[in-house]
């Protein structure tokens, strides 16, 4: 659950739109929900967002976007890159964004007859197969 107020919300959503503002093909940030409904959905699934993308709220309300872009890229970047990235993850799990894309999601793709002798060809893989199994034991 998350404690954005409105006035925190419509902040999040004039810098949301800053970064990725309507075109003729694609919907802006606001328009597919980023600053509600979204942004809701990626502070449910990890937590420690709300308080990371803070620094980038309070921005904007202590002036324009596009002020609080520069402040924040002159001080604090990496609560910029964070904003960036929920923004746009964000963004992107909208299903009319990802139908705009063509992107239909991760799907198994089953391995054709004949392709692993494919990439074994050439001596690629070879020094992989000599060193044998690594790995650390989840346990």
């Amino acid at each position: 659950m998350t404690n954005l107020t409105d006035d925190d919300r419509t902040a999040l959503g004039e810098l949301a739109d800053l970064l990725i503002p309507a075109t003729a093909t694609m919907p802006s940030a606001t328009d597919v929900d980023v600053h509600t409904k979204w942004i809701d959905r990626a502070i449910s699934a990890r937590p420690e967002l709300q308080k990371l993308i803070r620094p980038a709220i309070d921005a904007v309300k202590s002036g324009t976007a596009d002020e609080a872009l520069a402040s924040l890229k002159a001080a604090d970047e990496e609560a910029l890159e964070v904003f960036l990235g929920t923004v746009s993850a964000c963004y992107y799990m909208h299903p009319g964004v990802r139908k705009r894309i063509g992107y239909t999601g991760q799907n198994p793709v089953p391995i054709a007859d004949g392709e692993a002798e494919y990439y074994l060809e050439g001596g690629l893989l070879d020094p992989v197969i000599e060193r044998g199994p690594i790995y650390r034991n989840a346990g």
